[in-house]
């Protein structure tokens, strides 16, 4: 994409229309009346505020979960795509009866070294080498993330980026896009590096492994009309399983989740918010900062999940490794808890985040150990079960909600193609 402009665009468009627009507000739960979506729950993540939102429809499109796995370098924040996206939308449809599906599919990708942002097919496609570390030319095969991993895991990365070859108008070019629509931060990550495209080279690394619907195959299930299993709850973008859909995808399902969600509320009367959700809500809020006096810092509790994600649910996957993430899981719940200080509005909106990831680290082990097969390379492969097997697998695993948020049913559905019934 090359539009600096974009977002203001956007914003336009939105005011114009009459939208209410209420920014740095984390939606923390989804209200029901019956089996209904009946509008939703934030709070101001500076302010603490609460805000209720009344609603015949609701859509989701919070995007997947980008920040779950640790990257190498350390940094909570440093992850592929963007670091607010803590699995809210999955667990929001979850904890409201919804299905979900794909958490297996544990993605990880082969980008700049340290940023984790994007480069390599606005580079490729404009003339630049691809190289390994011996090297070799590796652009001619149009390479797939896959191919790149094997490369790296072999012993012939890292892989590297060279552009000094082009000429100046079109390393003009790929800089116009980098630094403007698509990660403007990247301008000053390569001046800190000393790093200049006419002389330099990028190097290439794995990223942290994250679960997303728009680049993977993980999220909540909808039907061609995006709806979900929850009467009057819609899903789009990273957060809907719309397998691989990118950009494109999410463009085109957020338009036909606004139809349907638009539809659907025109054809109801609005329902009575049950209050007592709200009550809750605001209770077990306000408990919360009970924890004011307790030892443990939230960054350095969430900086301890996610090395522990890595350890155990990152692929290469077994029973063993799997079986071990789900006891730290349940470990890290009662910590959340217990040992974690919440002092301030900032550290609770960073409990509600933390909870998420917890909730998906859970949801992506058991979707793994369930499948008891390798699929997808590297992104689903277990040692104890190496190859894939269509016989017994050729299947989804879908999660649903049982007593409790920690209690996950696992079940199976049949693969749908295109044309069969609208159920999802």
């Amino acid at each position: 994409m090359k539009e600096p402009e974009l977002k203001a665009i956007l914003a336009k468009r939105v005011f114009d229309l009459g939208v209410e627009v209420v920014n740095r507000t984390m939606a923390v739960q989804l209200l029901k009346a019956g089996d209904r979506v009946a509008g939703a729950i934030g709070m101001n993540v500076r302010s603490g505020e609460i805000i209720v939102c009344k609603a015949k429809a609701v859509i989701l499109s919070s995007g997947g979960t980008a920040r779950f796995g640790l990257p190498n370098n350390g940094y909570l924040y440093g992850v592929y795509d963007f670091p607010g996206n803590t699995g809210d939308g999955y667990c929001l449809a979850y904890r409201a009866g919804a299905e979900l599906s794909g958490f297996e599919y544990t993605l990880i990708y082969y980008i700049i070294k340290d940023i984790n942002a994007p480069l390599l097919y606005i580079t490729l496609t404009r003339g630049a080498n691809l190289l390994n570390a011996f090297d070799e030319h590796r652009e001619k095969d149009h390479p797939s993330i896959k191919s790149m991993l094997q490369e790296h895991h072999e012993g012939r990365g890292p892989m590297r980026i060279i552009m000094s070859h082009l000429p100046e108008e079109k390393i003009k070019e790929i800089e116009d896009i980098l630094f403007t629509t698509e990660r403007p931060v990247q301008e000053r990550f390569f001046r800190g590096r000393h790093v200049d495209f006419r002389s330099g080279e990028i190097e290439l690394w794995p990223t942290e492994c994250f679960l997303c619907g728009g680049h993977g195959l993980t999220g909540v299930r909808v039907n061609e009309m995006a709806e979900t299993t929850v009467p009057g709850l819609y899903a789009a973008g990273d957060t809907s399983l719309v397998a691989r859909g990118h950009l494109s995808g999410a463009f085109v399902f957020g338009e036909i989740a606004a139809e349907s969600a638009s539809e659907f509320a025109a054809g109801i009367e609005s329902a009575e918010l049950e209050t007592d959700q709200i009550s809750e809500f605001i209770e077990f809020q306000q408990s919360r900062f009970n924890q004011h006096a307790n030892p443990v810092a939230i960054e350095e509790f969430e900086y301890k999940v996610r090395r522990i994600i890595n350890d155990y649910i990152v692929p290469p996957k077994n029973d063993y490794k799997l079986n071990h993430a789900l006891r730290w899981m349940d470990r890290f719940r009662i910590e959340l808890d217990e040992q974690v200080r919440v002092k301030d509005i900032h550290d609770l909106f960073k409990y509600y985040e933390i909870q998420n990831i917890i909730q998906c680290a859970t949801m992506s082990a058991l979707a793994s150990k369930e499948r008891k097969e390798s699929r997808w390379g590297l992104w689903h492969y277990r040692t104890d079960y190496p190859q894939s097997n269509d016989r017994d697998w050729l299947k989804h695993i879908v999660l649903t909600q049982g007593e409790a948020p920690e209690d996950v049913v696992v079940s199976h559905r049949e693969i749908q193609r295109l044309g069969d019934a609208k159920t999802p």
